[in-house]
């Protein structure tokens, strides 16, 4: 893990605290929400509010919420819309937090200069009995606070000095004057303040992921007759039955494939592929290095060009290490780069789920999850795909692999991170 810090692909876009104005600012949020404090006097924290250390401090990576159902959100300063969300509990929370700072980023700019803030998810549900209740989330109500209550406390002030205007003789009401003098005496004069944020519905949720019970994958749209539930835990007694008012299937039932692409939410064609030589080449590099890795441990190994990447296939191959897999995403990077493309199901399963993607016509919500769903199915894991879409697993996965293809991931995800995943989301 630490060659990833290093190459900023872990704890990047986290913002270290260590001032004690604001560690007792987020205390103090912690304890008006109702959680118990930390004890630490540096941290980080994500675009949420939520800390890696106090984390592993308390023993309970969701500390920020009391179940699933109620989340909460730490800001205790303006330079969190730039950070990332590390450990998100559904999978629309980025878009969720974009939607705060660019509604109420002036608002945020300003009211952190005096305390902190801190807002709840209210869906109206206390607590998810079953995973059958994500169906009802449709909308999140999100509703802000403050420790010291100074949004509601700018509000009446300024409703106390529109009374004074607004009242006839109100320049002799001395309960008025008093009630402005304790008012400003205790907070300040905050007229001019810009303090004023509302509650607002959060409703861009249709299709989404949630790490409750294990991890569920829920999806809307007008490809499926019914909406679509995926049990990543494998956890559902319904899996592939269609006798109720929804679609359940567990990750590991077989049957998931074939509705998924009968249902037209993926395909898999090879012709999707021609000017696109990065996905076949990085899969099959990917079984490459695995080889490598494997069989020349003291072996220099550098794949940056196809003439090495040449030598490395011939020392394997002489050897007979490399799998009928890799053999055929050869053969089909090869038809690609002349333009050509067959049937893909003369592959292997492993090899068509591997080439597998959302249909490109789905909106982007729907583009994420299903791109979840396919690289959490496939053996065969695109690396920078992996990370930009699973992010925990990868990084699981990255420790046991071998130093060879940890160095190699390293540099592959950094070359392409960045346009890959707009152009797995928006062109293809």
């Amino acid at each position: 893990m630490k060659k990833l810090i290093e190459h900023n692909l872990f704890g990047n876009g986290l913002l270290f605290l260590d001032e004690p104005l604001l560690i007792d600012r987020y205390n103090v949020c912690l304890k008006d929400i109702g959680i118990k404090q930390t004890k630490l006097n540096k941290f980080h924290i994500d675009k949420w509010g939520w800390s890696p250390e106090i984390a592993q401090e308390f023993g309970d990576k969701d500390y920020l919420s009391f179940g699933f159902a109620n989340p909460y959100s730490i800001i205790l300063s303006p330079e969190q819309e730039e950070c990332s969300i590390y450990y998100p509990f559904h999978s629309f929370d980025w878009e969720l937090m974009d939607t705060v700072f660019e509604t109420y980023r002036e608002q945020i700019k300003d009211i952190t200069t005096k305390t902190a803030l801190w807002f709840e998810m209210d869906q109206g549900i206390s607590n998810y009995r079953s995973a059958q209740d994500l169906l009802l989330v449709d909308t999140f109500t999100i509703k802000f606070h403050t420790p010291d209550n100074i949004i509601k406390t700018a509000v009446d002030q300024k409703k106390l000095v529109q009374e004074f205007y607004d009242t006839p003789n109100g320049w002799a009401d001395s309960s008025l004057h008093a009630k402005i003098l304790t008012s400003v005496l205790d907070n300040g004069d905050l007229r001019h303040r810009n303090f004023d944020l509302n509650e607002f519905q959060f409703t861009k949720i249709k299709s989404f992921y949630s790490r409750v019970f294990n991890g569920v994958f829920l999806l809307k749209n007008e490809y499926l007759p019914k909406t679509l539930m995926v049990f990543e835990g494998n956890t559902s007694t319904l899996s592939s039955e269609n006798k109720h008012s929804h679609m359940e299937y567990n990750l590991n039932d077989e049957g998931l494939f074939i509705y998924l692409y009968n249902n037209k939410l993926i395909d898999n064609k090879l012709s999707h592929y021609v000017g696109d030589f990065y996905t076949v080449q990085t899969i099959r590099d990917t079984l490459l290095i695995e080889q490598l890795a494997e069989h020349f441990p003291d072996e220099e190994i550098n794949i940056t060009s196809e003439r090495h990447k040449n030598k490395y296939i011939s020392m394997l191959a002489n050897e007979n290490k490399l799998s009928d897999d890799f053999w055929a995403l050869e053969e089909v990077n090869n038809e690609i780069k002349k333009g050509k493309t067959g049937n893909i199901l003369k592959y292997s399963f492993a090899v068509q789920l591997a080439l597998s993607y959302p249909n490109p016509k789905l909106p982007e919500e729907d583009k994420k999850v299903i791109w979840q769903i396919l690289i959490k199915l496939s053996t065969i894991k695109d690396v920078v795909l992996q990370y930009l879409f699973d992010k925990n697993q990868f990084f699981a996965d990255y420790e046991t692999w071998p130093e060879k293809k940890q160095d190699w991931a390293i540099e592959h995800i950094k070359q392409n991170k960045n346009q890959l995943f707009n152009f797995k989301l928006k062109n293809r």
